[in-house]
């Protein structure tokens, strides 16, 4: 979790956290200094984003 601190605190503006076993995708956003959850998808769910890229897509498909 520090890094992901120091990002937010720098002002990176989102955050991926992406994890193959298992298929987990989290987009985070920064609000204030601190990474808040935008998105979430697991396994086969399927994640669409119009920010900050327009992107559908499921975990499984990572991992194949």
């Amino acid at each position: 979790m520090t890094k992901r601190g120091e990002y937010a605190e720098a002002g990176l503006p989102w955050y991926w956290v992406v994890a193959l076993e298992p298929p987990e995708i989290l987009v985070l956003r920064n609000s204030g200094g601190a990474f808040v959850e935008h998105a979430s998808a697991a396994g086969a769910e399927r994640l669409t984003l119009g920010e900050p890229v327009a992107v559908g897509l499921r975990p499984t498909d990572l991992a194949t």
